[in-house]
């Protein structure tokens, strides 16, 4: 099956993809194809190694073959290092579809982290100034 376009998913705020059982993807949202700065056509009909970024390709093949494999839905978060500024963290969830198919999702966990960052350093100049 070919990639419909636009459709999929949409109106989902997360990314989301549709794997083969060759981890090739069949159908991707924009909000994947946005979070990891991809074109719909650079990715369709493609393998998750040659589309997602290098250095997380390993613990997400993982996590999609626990999905195929044991049926049952896998995450992992992924450290994107930072090119100007702040790293970003990436949640992938892998859930089983069907005999032999897997939806992958995800999300930049960054600006959720940020804020939790934020709000630690808040408390902490809280606890110095009750002090």
């Amino acid at each position: 099956m070919t990639n419909p376009g636009p459709g999929f998913a949409e109106e989902l705020p997360v990314g989301v993809c549709r794997l083969d059982s060759r981890h090739s993807i069949l159908e991707v949202n924009t909000a994947f194809l946005t979070l990891h700065a991809l074109a719909r056509d650079d990715c369709t009909n493609r393998p998750v190694p040659d589309v997602l970024p290098a250095e997380f390709v390993e613990n997400i093949l993982r996590i999609i073959r626990v999905a195929q494999v044991e049926r049952r839905t896998h995450s992992c978060v992924c450290s994107q290092p930072a090119t100007v500024g702040v790293s970003r963290q990436i949640k992938y969830v892998a859930s089983p579809l069907g005999r032999s198919e897997v939806i992958l999702t995800a999300v930049d966990l960054s600006e959720d982290l940020a804020e939790v960052d934020e709000l630690r350093s808040r408390l902490g100049r809280f606890e110095n100034f009750l002090d």
